[in-house]
């Protein structure tokens, strides 16, 4: 049966998540499946992580125990396996029928993993040329890598829609904080930037949502917290002027 990862109600997290900082300090990031809630429940400096699945009815079915630590991203992939980017020690953790395998990455610090056309986007906080502003993008599919690219820009939102990647991202080297951000739109095929939105003013986005021709962002402005909702129209792939 296939896995549907989705965030669940707040009201789950906050029982969980409080309950569980107040012990250990740890950070609790909760998923769904068809028939089960997964927790993943991570310290920042001991490696002491752990899934812990419970069925509709809140009851623990089983827990897994993970050597790792610092863990924020639980990523669901075919035949219930799930895999996990460990960003502070640079790892790959595999978890297949309570089996946990952890591999060392290809790049230090994988940030976050895109399942696309039956591989994977591994973002790593890394730059061969050692550029702070510069991140690594990389599509490996059957561990086969099919593309690795460094793009500019300090990703805040990364969602994917179709063959596309739609990053939120900040100039560091801007000094204007008005005009430091931007809608990066990387074409997953070719590897390529195939767009750069420029959004005017300090904002921090939230989320990113694709309907037909349009993008909408809902945006906090960091000057006094207002939100706001940007939306805009693309022709064949272009911002409509």
């Amino acid at each position: 049966m296939k896995r549907k990862y989705l965030i669940i109600l707040a009201s789950i997290l906050f029982l969980f998540g409080c309950s569980q900082k107040e012990k250990t300090n740890s950070k609790v990031r909760p998923s769904s499946t068809e028939n089960e809630i997964v927790l993943l429940q991570s310290n920042l400096l001991e490696k002491t992580s752990k899934l812990e699945y419970y069925n509709y009815n809140l009851k623990k079915m089983s827990t897994t125990k993970i050597n790792a630590n610092g863990l924020e991203q639980i990523i669901p992939l075919k035949e219930k396996k799930i895999l996990i980017p460990g960003s502070y020690n640079s790892e790959l953790i595999h978890i297949s029928s309570n089996k946990v395998d952890i591999e060392e990455s290809r790049y230090p610090s994988p940030l976050s993993i895109i399942p696309y056309n039956d591989g994977e986007i591994t973002l790593y906080n890394y730059d061969e040329k050692g550029d702070i502003n510069f991140y690594t993008y990389q599509f490996v599919r059957e561990n086969k890598k099919i593309w690795t690219k460094r793009f500019e820009g300090v990703p805040f939102l990364i969602r994917k829609y179709d063959d596309n990647l739609f990053v939120y991202i900040k100039d560091m080297k801007t000094n204007d904080e008005s005009s430091s951000y931007s809608l990066m739109i990387i074409d997953l095929k070719r590897g390529t930037v195939d767009k750069k939105i420029n959004i005017h003013g300090a904002y921090i986005a939230t989320e990113i949502l694709k309907k037909k021709n349009y993008i909408y962002i809902s945006l906090v402005d960091t000057n006094n917290s207002n939100s706001l909702l940007l939306d805009i129209q693309m022709v064949h792939g272009k911002k409509k002027e």
